[in-house]
């Protein structure tokens, strides 16, 4: 699930978890009509772990540059606050 720079999740603009599933459902049926299910639940399993190990860096980058702003390392038009 996408989350804002402070860690929050993200829900403004984008479509919500029902809609999410309904249309991993529709692409799942899609990849299964070449590849075994298992492939398909590996790859989908392997980018869900993908997305909250980006979240997780985005997330400590945020944090790191927040911190150099606030320490006055970082000039403020690099700092995202």
């Amino acid at each position: 699930m996408p989350t804002t720079f402070v860690e929050d999740l993200a829900s403004e603009y984008l479509i919500d978890g029902d809609e999410q599933v309904r249309r991993q459902t529709q692409m799942k049926k899609l990849c299964n009509t070449c590849h075994r299910s298992s492939r398909v639940n590996q790859h989908f399993a392997k980018m869900d772990n993908t997305l909250v190990e980006t979240d997780k860096m985005v997330y400590a980058a945020t944090q790191l540059l927040l911190t150099a702003g606030e320490k006055g390392i970082a000039e403020k038009n690099q700092s995202i606050r």
